[in-house]
């Protein structure tokens, strides 16, 4: 990529891969967190990724391609380092800190970003909640769904458990993780 590290303006030869104009690219850079100084490159989306994308778009509700994985950790600690852990996996590869920008655009593109941290929910729990089968309701296929404007496509959702323990529900969108990249998720 062209982009230096310390750029905070976006020209059209710093792209070889897409052809945008200084209007563009300031379109962009105002809709990232950051602006251009967080953005670390830009390109058009693969064939398949558009058809992902084709299909989020018919929806604001449910997207099938958003894959949940609910996990159970025992601690706070253990919390913290899969927290951490996948914080440091988003930072390693490009493609977990990349936002599809695809709303009022010809064409949908990748912007890859310089920073992008994952999102952590705490799941609201009373005294009595049957909180695996609130976490189990947040599975739902039909309840899937993802923003694509926003880096990274990963999200964490933690719900407190009585015994100290803690329900972790991981979302992850499918055009920016296959059942390839998961792996390397899962071995890293």
């Amino acid at each position: 990529n062209l982009i230096p590290a310390s750029c905070t303006r976006l020209t059209p030869d710093m792209l070889p891969l897409v052809s945008l104009s200084e209007t563009e690219l300031a379109d962009i850079s105002d809709r990232i967190p950051g602006g251009a100084a967080n953005i670390q490159d830009i390109y058009p989306l693969a064939p398949l990724q558009e058809g992902v994308v084709f299909h989020h778009s018919l929806s604001d509700e449910v997207d099938p391609y958003v894959t949940p994985a609910l996990f159970r950790i025992g601690d706070e600690q253990t919390l913290n380092s899969f927290c951490e852990s996948l914080q440091f996996i988003i930072d390693r590869h490009d493609v977990l800190r990349t936002a599809i920008l695809w709303r009022q655009r010809e064409k949908p593109l990748q912007v890859v970003l310089r920073e992008a941290r994952l999102p952590v929910t705490w799941l609201p729990v009373q005294q009595g909640d049957d909180v695996l089968a609130k976490m189990q309701g947040l599975c739902a296929p039909e309840v899937q769904w993802m923003e694509l404007e926003k880096a990274p496509l990963m999200q964490l959702t933690v719900a407190a458990e009585a015994d100290g323990g803690y329900l972790v529900l991981l979302q992850h969108h499918h055009v920016v993780i296959d059942h390839v990249g998961l792996e390397v998720v899962q071995q890293e």
